[in-house]
């Protein structure tokens, strides 16, 4: 799950950022699994 966060570009911030982010919106979550083929 890290390694799709560190390959995820289009949201600056912390890993920390980009995981409380996917926690919070759904959208973001959808968008990070469908990038990476899951």
């Amino acid at each position: 799950a890290l390694t799709i966060l560190k390959n995820e570009k289009t949201t600056k911030g912390s890993m920390n950022l980009k995981r409380l982010k996917a926690g919070w919106d759904e959208n973001y979550l959808s968008q990070l699994l469908q990038d990476n083929n899951f």
